[in-house]
C-alpha cells in the first residue's frame, strides 16, 4: 500500500496539455521522465551503499545479521528448553522470562546511565568511545550468559545466567 504513494497513477494536469508526441516513437515522454528520474534515484542509492559497505567492518555486520535473526528465533524456544531440560510446567518457565524482563528493564533505567556517566567522566572517553567500551562489555556479558545459561546444571545458575543476559541485552 505504500508504494501506490511512490508511482503516480495519472499526470499532473501541466503535463498533459503537452503536445502530442509521435506515435511511431516506443516510449512516450512522461514514460521517460519517470524512468530516468527512479534510474536516478536507484544509482543514488547504490552508490551510498558502495560507500557504507565500503568499510569492511560494515560488511561484517550485514554478515551477522541473520545469526543475530537466528538468536532471536532460539530465544523464543527458551521456555520450552528450561520447561524440558529442568521438568518445570511451560507457565513456570515462562516466569523466568519476567525475570530477565526486570533486569533489563533495571539495566536500561538504572545500570546503564551511571555506567555511561562514569565512563565519560572517569576515563574521558568520547560518546562516540563511550558507545564502543559498552557494546563490547555488553558483547561480553551475552556471551558469559549464554555460556551459563547453556551449562547450568540447577535452575539459580541458569537464574544467575538470565540476568547477566539483561546486561548483555544492550548489544
Amino acid at each position: 500500500a505504500g508504494g501506490a504513494f511512490a508511482v503516480p497513477e495519472t499526470l499532473a494536469r501541466s503535463e498533459t496539455s503537452q503536445p502530442q508526441h509521435d506515435p511511431s516513437s516506443n516510449v512516450s515522454p512522461p514514460f521517460t521522465k519517470t524512468r530516468d528520474k527512479i534510474y536516478t534515484e536507484l544509482m543514488a542509492s547504490v552508490n551510498d551503499l558502495i560507500i557504507i559497505f565500503g568499510d569492511w567492518k560494515m560488511g561484517v555486520m550485514a554478515g551477522l545479521y541473520p545469526a543475530r535473526m537466528m538468536c532471536v528465533a532460539v530465544l523464543d524456544l527458551l521456555p520450552r528448553y528450561i520447561s524440558y531440560r529442568y521438568h518445570w510446567s511451560f507457565a513456570s518457565a515462562t516466569y523466568l522470562l519476567s525475570l530477565q524482563a526486570l533486569g533489563a528493564a533495571f539495566c536500561l533505567l538504572i545500570l546503564l546511565p551511571i555506567l555511561s556517566e562514569n565512563l565519560g567522566k572517569r576515563f574521558e572517553l568520547s560518546a562516540v568511545q563511550k558507545n564502543v567500551v559498552l557494546a563490547r562489555l555488553s558483547l561480553g556479558f551475552l556471551s558469559v550468559s549464554l555460556l551459563l545459561e547453556g551449562i547450568a546444571p540447577t535452575i539459580p545458575t541458569l537464574i544467575g545466567g538470565l540476568l547477566v543476559g539483561a546486561l548483555g541485552d544492550g548489544a
